[in-house]
């Protein structure tokens, strides 16, 4: 038993960066979210996904807008934004209330959903067949988690309304 748990918790040092381990590269995970969303113009995914990917900072370029730049876009003046960052938002992603977090929130989503296969990948590989779904139990959990909490499922499968 302690081989189990063992063969489940341990870290593969050599395995630990952002790329493959259930065999999905992350970049595929961030290309899924950017295509669905509507803050991103397409032409510039490419873009998005240098900043998604580490290589670039598109918040740290020293290209700041000025006070009256950013009222005249409907930005809150208090927040740093870069050029760099406006020009790959779509005129919706403009109006977020801080459109730095569009790229947090797909960053995030990308990494759990790559962990969440890894993780189920490596539950298979070990023997595992069967989980139980398990809904939040907050105010975070849509209708559909919530219908989905306690079944026993044998395929790994995600809400497609919230994401998780």
């Amino acid at each position: 038993m302690f081989k189990f748990l063992k063969s489940l918790i341990k870290r593969d040092v050599t395995s630990a960066s952002t790329e493959e381990v259930s065999g999905k590269p992350i970049n595929s995970y961030f290309q899924k979210e950017l295509d669905s969303c509507p803050h991103i113009k397409s032409e510039c995914h490419n873009i998005a996904l240098e900043h998604l990917a580490l290589r670039v900072n598109l918040n740290k370029t020293g290209n700041k807008l000025t006070a009256d730049e950013k009222k005249s876009l409907g930005i809150n003046t208090r927040l740093a934004i870069t050029h760099e960052l406006v020009e790959i938002l779509t005129s919706e992603g403009i109006k977020q209330k801080d459109p730095k977090e569009i790229l947090s929130s797909i960053y995030y989503r990308a990494t759990f959903a790559k962990n969440r296969d890894d993780s189920l990948s490596k539950y298979k590989s070990t023997g595992i067949k069967k989980y139980t779904l398990m809904a939040c139990g907050d105010e975070r959990d849509c209708e559909w988690c919530k219908s989905q909490h306690d079944i026993e499922v044998s395929d790994p499968f995600s809400c497609r309304a919230c994401g998780f």
